[in-house]
């Protein structure tokens, strides 16, 4: 598992810090109404799916559904015999009647999931808030759970709600930085901007004028000098990372250092292109604004700062 985690981590970079940009939902083939041995080539489905259908219709989900460091249905997944990569030969032996894939599934295999007039649907939105509920409610559709995708949504939006009626409401806006071990930010038109907005705070990368994903000096970085640092908890490539940043001898006078208010939030809850999102966006907000909830009001899993 540990082999694959420095591709995951790129990629789980661009999912919730991926620059904004337009998009079709999906692209299909037509499933039977209610496919009985769907296979799911994405840890996004993998997600959506547990909550949408009986598990006995999920013929295969990805290995990586079965980590619990990056993977919200990892005890789910144990019920589910068959756990794969994008493998041609895997997918065609478990004869299934719809298979999900994306935009960075590998195109050959698409193509050859195709050509073998197999039923796929491509999902393409992962670069906002209203992509990943664009996905939930066409992953619903293809397997004839569209009323039960649409209560996800719901529940979604009435948990953004009320993360948004107490921001637009908040005296202050802290200032928040995403932070990566090579020293990559999140600007503008990505979706950490705009969780940023959403959850009362400043995302001082954007407000400089960074736009994207770039590199920000030691130098930039102690000029800008945020009140919040955000970090995954899961570095493959330096998973020492949040230990060495606390320890930095030049950022130890950055406010987030000093003040001990750098936070590392499970990957899971980073990286997740499903309904789970919304877990990463509370503990963000209880990080920014733990003054505006009591214990029971968010949940408290998850950030580490010492």
């Amino acid at each position: 598992m540990r082999s694959v985690r420095p591709i995951l981590w790129i990629l789980a970079l661009f999912f919730l810090f991926a620059d904004h940009s337009p998009g079709v939902a999906a692209e299909e083939t037509v499933p039977p109404r209610k496919p009985q041995r769907i296979v799911s080539l994405t840890l996004g489905t993998d997600e959506i799916l547990f909550s949408l259908v009986d598990p006995k219709r999920i013929a295969a989900v990805t290995y990586l559904a079965a980590d619990p460091g990056i993977s919200h249905v990892a005890e789910a997944a144990k019920g589910v015999p068959n756990k794969i990569r994008a493998n041609m030969e895997q997918v065609v032996a478990l004869q299934p009647d719809l298979v999900f894939v994306a935009t960075y599934t590998s195109m050959d295999v698409v193509k050859q999931l195709t050509e073998a007039r197999l039923p796929v649907v491509k999902l393409e939105l992962f670069s906002s808030i209203e992509g990943i509920k664009q996905n939930i409610r066409t992953v619903g559709r293809v397997v004839g759970e569209s009323r039960r995708a649409e209560e996800i949504v719901a529940e979604m939006d009435r948990r953004l709600d009320r993360i948004a009626a107490r921001a637009a409401a908040a005296p202050r806006k802290p200032r928040v930085l995403f932070y990566t071990p090579t020293g990559v930010v999140a600007g503008k038109e990505t979706t950490f901007d705009e969780i940023a907005a959403l959850i009362g705070a400043r995302n001082q990368a954007a407000e400089v004028g960074l736009v994207g994903h770039q590199k920000l000096s030691v130098e930039r970085l102690i000029q800008l000098d945020p009140e919040i640092v955000i970090v995954s908890d899961w570095n493959p490539e330096e998973p020492d990372f949040y230990e060495k940043l606390m320890a930095h001898p030049e950022l130890g006078h950055l406010s987030a250092v000093r003040n001990r208010r750098v936070y590392a939030i499970p990957e899971k809850h980073l990286s997740t292109v499903s309904h789970y999102i919304v877990d990463g966006i509370e503990q963000m907000t209880r990080i920014i604004h733990p003054e505006w909830f009591d214990s029971a009001a968010l949940g408290k899993e998850g950030a580490r700062s010492r």
